[in-house]
């Protein structure tokens, strides 16, 4: 984790109070547009092919839950892997952090 000088928990207090002012300002965004509603959709969606029906649910069913695990982060990694896409070496421009 790289050193957090008072510069950066200036900046990120200033994020914050900006977003909120932001979220007082313009509202909640509708739901088409909503990020949380579509990893809920998204969830939703993937939750009804892998989650297994109540009646055939065990009391523990390891297999299942790191098919769920896999899947979330599999969805985490789409939603992220525009940052991630940043960090290619190969890429010109590419900073992953550093300086």
């Amino acid at each position: 984790m790289p050193y957090l000088n008072p510069e950066h928990a200036i900046v990120a207090t200033a994020a914050l109070w900006l977003a909120l002012a932001i979220d007082h300002w313009l509202g909640e965004p509708p739901a088409r547009l909503h990020p949380v509603v579509w990893m809920g959709r998204y969830l939703g969606w993937v939750g009804s092919s892998v989650a297994p029906h109540a009646y055939r649910a065990k009391p523990v069913d390891l297999p299942m839950f790191f098919i769920g695990a896999l899947t979330w982060c599999v969805g985490a990694a789409m939603r992220s892997s525009r940052g991630w896409l940043r960090c290619v070496p190969l890429m010109p421009g590419a900073t992953c952090g550093t300086r």
